[in-house]
């Protein structure tokens, strides 16, 4: 099952679905914040899957530690192979998925990082020309009086 398909399915169902990968259950999205909020604050990941053009969040824990008697003793659940389906699970809060999902830190994009490179840059050629500036100061020619004048166009220029 594509990442696609999960989010859609995420999308168009009330209750939870914790899809099987590997040796761990996830929950995508709505379905990883309603259990964020309802049943355990688990550490949420937030990943950009440039195929759907979209961020993604999700909750995960492994398989062994998964124990149904943590969502209560009324609750139906549909094991498959790959996938745990709860379709009646009454939540105690359900919260907005958008403005829920600003709380998480998410990566900046590529103009932003483009922009930081650029500053960065920028910043590491004004280090080496100061840097020359200190190292042509010649300590040993001058007189007390110029160095502290030289150090102070260092410093003005600085600011």
């Amino acid at each position: 099952m594509t990442i696609k398909q999960k989010i859609i399915a995420t999308a168009n169902h009330n209750g939870l679905i914790f899809y099987k990968e590997g040796v761990f259950y996830k929950l995508y999205n709505e379905h990883a914040m309603l259990y964020y909020e309802n049943i355990s604050a688990f550490k949420v990941s937030v990943k950009f899957y440039k195929n759907i053009n979209q961020l993604v969040y999700s909750v995960g824990f492994p398989v062994s530690s998964f124990n149904p008697a943590i969502l209560g003793n009324n609750v139906q659940l549909v094991k498959s192979e790959n996938k745990i389906v709860i379709s009646d699970y009454t939540f105690k809060t359900t919260p907005d998925f958008n403005s829920w999902k600003t709380q998480f830190k998410t990566l900046p994009n590529k103009t932003v990082l483009k922009k930081e490179e650029e500053s960065l840059s920028s910043m590491l050629g004004n280090y080496e020309k100061l840097k020359q500036q200190v190292l042509s100061i010649q300590l040993m020619h001058n007189t007390p009086l110029q160095v502290m004048q030289q150090l102070s166009k260092l410093q003005i220029e600085l600011s």
